[in-house]
């Protein structure tokens, strides 16, 4: 499931993957992110959040540390290799427990705004295949 904006009478979506992740704590977790259609997002402002805490904020063409909740600090990082080409995929470096819960990504200016992405932290019962 994903949310759709109407823009100049194109609609666009941002899906990232995987919906639901389960890491083990000291792991790290990965979120693939896409504009669909494909649209250049290198200029606009882009927010992360975890439920209401804000995990990551980038700001025409930087990150914006100063918005992020402090327990994410030092932990994230944002590969816009291919932000031209509407991708982006954020890492949360070593997860705890305390980080469980719903993740969202969205460009506040295109009101264009992701699924949740569910976060459990625990014993893995399972191999994650990529």
């Amino acid at each position: 499931r994903s949310c759709w904006c109407l823009t100049a009478g194109i609609s666009f979506e941002l899906k990232c993957s995987p919906l639901t992740v389960q890491k083990e704590p000291g792991q790290d977790m990965d979120l693939s992110c896409a504009v669909k259609p494909s649209l250049n997002i290198k200029a606009d402002s882009l927010e992360c959040k975890r439920d209401d805490d804000i995990v990551h904020v980038y700001r025409s063409r930087w990150d914006d540390p100063s918005s992020q909740h402090q327990k994410f600090k030092n932990r994230t990082v944002l590969d816009r290799q291919n932000l031209e080409d509407g991708s982006f995929s954020l890492t949360l470096k070593n997860v705890t427990k305390e980080d469980e819960g719903n993740y969202s990504c969205c460009f506040p200016m295109r009101g264009i705004v992701s699924s949740a992405i569910s976060l459990t932290v625990g014993k893995v019962l399972y191999s994650e295949q990529n």
